[in-house]
């Protein structure tokens, strides 16, 4: 009514005609209302998304004084001790559809791990995970046994979660001695443990705005969703072969961890991982098509082994050597190579 007042309609009057007319010309129908707000969130949501703007804008001008191999984002992601995929196929119609674990408790515990990676596509290394334990600590025995290598630096609480300490642990041993010489910026979301921290010579944290980290924070946009479903798809392996391997178990956990990493550390996958700086608004230019962990590693695979001589199944494609691995090769003698 107001529009066309506007333009001098002053006794225009809509029949229900008309009115129908333009709902179905627009696709506009009744809708069952799924989430309320209110006119203060709206306006909070505004604001939110303003200062994400702003955020964006700040680092892209860093990015150009520093160079993008001066940029990093890190981020905590927690990981069930035993990874499932939430859908499989099942009859039309059916009202319950299960799945098999090897443990029920284990898919609702969790552990944390950390990456970092450049706004220039690289990986740093080590990875730090931080496991759960009952008291907060290794005791003797686990410490002997517990699985290591150099690309992951481990921790634990109680909880799988991280506290300023680990923070800290994740500052000194993983940040401090792989960041390049020079002026460095990490963007990091808005947790209080990040405030605490004793941060090396010529690195200063920008925090991202509280409630924007769904859209400016390169691992939630986009780089979790795939470190997630490439380790969910070696999980499934794993357990669908049967071979007794426990994946919840710490040195299961640690062993996937760390060869996910290396894997995903491979220069091919470089483009990918500066998409995800350009689709959270860091970069300008697109990285171009890159290969998805998934399907070079795991789908497009040779169907026996390269190194085995009994030609045994192939389980993996090495995303450095190009080999087609079993899971001997790959996971119990924990295939690091880099040719």
């Amino acid at each position: 009514m107001q529009s066309a007042q506007a333009h001098g309609l002053q006794t225009f009057k809509a029949s229900d005609s008309w009115v129908y007319n333009f709902k179905k010309r627009y696709g506009i129908t009744s809708r069952k209302i799924t989430f309320i707000t209110t006119k203060k969130k709206m306006d909070y949501t505004a604001e939110i998304m303003a200062q994400a703007e702003m955020f964006v804008q700040d680092i892209k001008n860093e990015i150009e004084v520093l160079g993008p191999q001066h940029v990093f984002n890190s981020d905590q992601s927690g990981f069930n001790l035993e990874m499932w995929n939430g859908r499989t196929l099942a009859f039309k119609g059916e009202k319950s559809v299960s799945t098999v674990v090897q443990s029920i408790g284990s898919t609702t515990h969790s552990y944390t791990i950390m990456p970092t990676m450049s706004a220039d596509g690289d990986l740093l290394s080590p990875l730090l995970i931080v496991l759960k334990e009952n008291n907060g600590v290794f005791g003797p025995r686990v410490k002997e046994s517990l699985f290591s290598h150099e690309n992951i630096e481990v921790t634990c609480t109680k909880s799988g979660k991280m506290g300023n300490v680990q923070v800290q642990e994740w500052i000194d041993k993983t940040v401090r001695p792989t960041l390049p010489e020079g002026e460095n910026r990490i963007l990091l979301d808005s947790f209080s443990g990040h405030k605490r921290v004793t941060l090396p010579v010529g690195v200063q944290v920008r925090t991202i705005p509280a409630g924007a980290t769904g859209v400016c924070q390169p691992w939630d946009v986009y780089g979790f969703r795939i470190w997630k479903s490439f380790f969910r798809r070696l999980s499934n392996g794993l357990r669908m072969l049967e071979i007794g391997i426990e994946l919840r178990h710490r040195n299961t956990i640690l062993k996937l961890q760390s060869l996910t990493h290396f894997q995903l550390l491979s220069p091919r996958f470089k483009k990918m991982w500066k998409y995800s700086w350009y689709r959270s608004g860091y970069l300008d230019e697109n990285p171009g098509k890159f290969e998805h962990p998934v399907k070079f590693c795991l789908d497009e695979i040779g169907s026996s082994c390269s190194l085995c001589p009994s030609k045994s199944i192939g389980f993996l494609r090495c995303a450095w050597c190009k080999n087609t691995l079993c899971v001997a090769h790959f996971f119990h003698e924990h295939h690091y190579c880099k040719e």
